[in-house]
């Protein structure tokens, strides 16, 4: 099973970047962990509904539509580590798909995604859409450490 991460544009901050990199470490010993990162120039002239579009557009050709798709945005439901790695847990043993996660812009995904995919809010404080990419990787490490009974959760 390989779980991906798709994202735009690159974190112009190090110290993502060296999160990311630590964290996808640690996952690569419990699962096939891709990240996608999606090459994009965001365009000031558009309105904000017209740059979430372009923004899932090309995010979307990027998803596998055999995968358990997931955006995280913050009007999807909230879980615990304890709920996702429960969430995680399922998914891996019901099906043979892929997992799919998807990270939107700074204005997160327009309406007609949210309706087509399954959501998960992180938090219901806003973060920016680079720092959730190294919170979500330490998240999903965590709940990997809990399906193994690692003791890293406690």
């Amino acid at each position: 099973m390989k779980i991906s991460l798709l994202f735009l544009s690159k974190s112009s901050e190090e110290f993502i970047q060296e999160g990311i990199s630590y964290y996808s470490r640690k996952i690569s010993y419990f699962a096939n962990l891709q990240l996608i990162c999606i090459p994009y120039k965001s365009n000031n002239n558009l309105s904000i509904q017209q740059l979430q579009q372009l923004e899932f557009s090309e995010i979307e050709k990027r998803l596998d539509s055999g995968d358990n798709i997931f955006l995280l945005d913050k009007v999807g439901p909230q879980y615990s580590s304890e709920e996702f790695a429960q969430l995680l847990q399922r998914m891996i043993s019901q099906s043979n798909k892929n997992i799919s996660f998807a990270i939107g812009g700074p204005f997160g995904f327009p309406p007609e995604a949210i309706s087509r995919y399954k959501t998960i809010s992180l938090s219901k404080m806003t973060f920016s859409h680079q720092i959730i990419r190294l919170i979500f990787l330490e998240q999903l490490y965590r709940a990997f450490t809990i399906i193994n009974n690692h003791p890293y959760h406690h």
